[in-house]
């Protein structure tokens, strides 16, 4: 199992894949690799409901957050793609 279980709980929960509670690095790592869109799609949902997400800075600062708290679930290459993604997803707000 990973070392962050908090962390592989909200990978599983973005991605819809229970069994990723119990995954290793490489099995989550794989997984956000593979779902890298609809993880995107997820991290910025959560920032659209959140009531401290008022603008496109908050929401910035927010998912910087959130990929700074997956960061141990998250491979250096598919972070820098996710990110990328989760801009272009904001800019189009």
């Amino acid at each position: 199992m990973a070392s962050n279980p908090e962390a592989l709980a909200q990978l599983a929960r973005l991605l819809g894949n229970n069994a990723l509670r119990t995954s290793t690095e490489v099995e989550a790592r794989a997984a956000a690799s593979a779902e890298i869109e609809r993880l995107a799609d997820g991290l910025v949902a959560e920032a659209a409901a959140s009531d401290d997400v008022t603008n496109v800075e908050t929401a910035r600062e927010f998912l910087t957050a959130r990929l700074n708290f997956l960061k141990g679930v998250l491979d250096e290459a598919t972070g820098t793609r996710l990110w990328q993604l989760i801009q272009d997803k904001i800019d189009a707000w």
